[in-house]
Formats: C-alpha cells, structure tokens, sequence
C-alpha cells in the first residue's frame, strides 16, 4: 500500500520566524526558554487588521509586548473589545430607504445669519483647542483627545485616500501645484498633504489650531506650508488650487453655512483640477432650520450637519466641476444605521 504523500508544511504566521531565531539562539547560549511572546511587528499588524488603525504610541506597543501575551491572546482581546464591536456596527448596510422622503433641510440663509453660524463654530472649536488640539473620533458619537503621535498618524489615511483617489480618476499628479485643506484643524491632513503638492495652504476658523498645526510644521521641517483663518467675509482662500481638499470638517457646519463654504472653494478650483471632499448626505430624521437653529442656546461642543447629496451635485455642476467619484465614506465617530457620509472627488475639466 503506497503511503500516503507527506502534508506541506503551514505557512508560519508572521514573526513565527522571527520568534524561533529568538529561542534557538537563548538555547544555544544555554538559557531557559521562555514561552514564545508577541513581537513588534504582529502588535502592529494586529492593530492595523483588526482595528484598522495604528496603535496609540510606543509605550503601547511595549506594554502589550511586555505582557506575555501569545499572538492567540492578542487576537481574542482586540475581537472582544468595545472599539472592536463598533467597527463591527458601523459595517451594517446603511438604512436609508430608496423610497425616502426629501429630507426637511433648510439651506438658505442671508449673510447675517451665515456669520451667526460661523461664529458658533469658531466658538465650538476654539474650545475644543483649550482643552487638547489634537482630537480624533472616541468611536461613540463624538470627538476625544488623542495622543499627539496617534493623530498624526490618522492623516496618512487621507493622504492615501486622495493618492489613490487621483490615480483611479487619471489625474496628472505632476499638474497639481497648490492644495487648500478645507478647515485643517491642527494640520492632521494638512502635513500629509505636503507630500503630494509642492504649496500647502491650511484653512480653518479657529486660530489655535491654526498655530498648534503651524507649530507642527515647523517641528518637521515643512516650511513651505502656509495657514490661514478665514472669516465670514471670505469662507475659502482666494486665488485658485489645483486640489481643494475637506475631510472630517463640514460635517460640523450648519447645512447652509456648509454650502457657502462649498460653493466658494468649488469656484477656486483650476482647470485640470481636483476637489475632495467629505459630507454628511443624511442622517435619520435629520432636519435643519436657520431660524429655529440661531434662536436655541447652541453648547459649545462639535455638531453634526447633513447637506444632501444632490445639493453637493448641484453646487459642482453650477461652478463647472464634474463628479469623477461618489464613495461611501463613513465616519468613525457616527453609527452607520443613522447616517450616510460620502466622499465628492469632481474635476474641473481643462
């Protein structure tokens, strides 16, 4: 009877390898051999494909390394935790009904009322900086002080998206000289976006994030980035871009303080140039007033705002942009069964 063939050997998972040279090599030197612990490279790899982000800090990664941990008890420990199971929620198909009703969103509103609106925001945000400029989605519904390292690192996945975003639409990147990143912040994007155009221009309402961002800058060395805080009088920067980018800012203005703000920076896009930008497009029983919105005591902390979709559509067309993109773009801080973001990438042909 032939026998039966011999099994491949399973691929090793990764630091499998790495791991057995660290035992061979303490039982050549004739020490006790510990039971293999985690390393590095699987704590990262961990938190990039389960959680879908970079960990926290340094300190982080060697704690957990530190822990004796097996790679086995990572894994159950990252699958049974809250941020885990709200990744999970916020995976569900979004909800919106195809028969839906046209949502009761108010988006006129005269220049008082749009200056009333930008200084709540103002307000919002410069407190938001009191208390710690670097703040990044808690996954419940609202924004939260994040370590310095780990902020930044969230805007890697902006500058990732936008590449790709420009690559699948066959954009030109060498034509892109001038980029406005649309309410910055502290220059979360913003630093990342130095990476694409040679001339940055970050934009926000509130001054110190403007100067914790430009502080940034000048920590890593990017002299060429330049900050400005706009007003009710000019809500984008004047002159043209080639790439006018907004993620994770418009969706905290009022529906028609947003729609000033798009139409303006639609109008600064140059020929051959791109716009990206992100928006809450509904939200389960989401309605907007001017009115009764500027007669409510307004708490200081971050809203969230819808601007409908064919409003985007509507605005592009009317400043000559052509939707190149529309992606299904949701936000970590929102539940998906309540709201829809999507992201705009439009072109202005030439």
């Amino acid at each position: 009877m032939t026998p039966p063939a011999p099994k491949p050997p399973a691929a090793k998972p990764p630091g499998a390898k790495r791991r057995a040279v660290v035992i061979e090599a303490r039982r050549q030197a004739g020490r006790a051999v510990a039971a293999p612990s985690l390393t590095r490279d699987e704590v990262l790899e961990a938190y990039r494909w389960i959680l879908g982000r970079a960990p926290e800090n340094e300190a982080v990664v060697a704690k957990r390394i530190a822990s004796g941990e097996t790679p086995a008890m990572l894994r159950a420990a990252m699958l049974s935790c809250t941020e885990f199971r709200n990744l999970a929620l916020r995976a569900r198909p979004a909800p919106m009904p195809l028969d839906a009703a046209p949502p009761a969103i108010g988006l006129e509103a005269d220049g008082d009322q749009i200056a009333a609106m930008l200084a709540q925001v103002k307000r919002v945000w410069t407190r938001l900086a009191e208390v710690s400029p670097f703040a990044l989605p808690d996954g419940a519904g609202a924004l939260a002080a994040a370590p310095r390292a780990a902020f930044l690192a969230s805007g890697l996945e902006d500058r990732a998206m936008v590449e790709a975003a420009l690559a699948r639409c066959g954009v030109d990147r060498g034509r892109l000289l001038r980029a406005v990143d649309q309410g910055c912040g502290a220059g979360r994007a913003t630093l990342h976006l130095a990476a694409i155009c040679p001339e940055v221009t970050g934009v926000d309402v509130s001054a110190p994030h403007l100067a914790a961002a430009a502080a940034l800058a000048r920590e890593k060395g990017l002299a060429h980035l330049r900050w400005q805080r706009v007003g009710a009088e000019r809500l984008a920067p004047g002159g043209p871009c080639d790439l006018w980018f907004s993620r994770g800012a418009l969706q905290h203005s009022p529906p028609p303080l947003a729609r000033a703000v798009l139409a303006e920076g639609f109008a600064s896009v140059a020929p051959g140039g791109v716009a990206v930008v992100q928006l809450l497009t509904w939200g389960a029983d989401y309605a907007f007033s001017a009115e009764a919105y500027l007669a409510s005591p307004r708490p200081p902390r971050p809203e969230w705002h819808v601007v409908p979709m064919a409003e985007v559509l509507a605005l592009a067309a009317t400043a000559g942009l052509v939707a190149a993109e529309v992606l299904e773009d949701p936000v970590p801080a929102l539940d998906r069964a309540r709201w829809l973001s999507h992201l705009f990438v439009l072109r202005r042909p030439g």
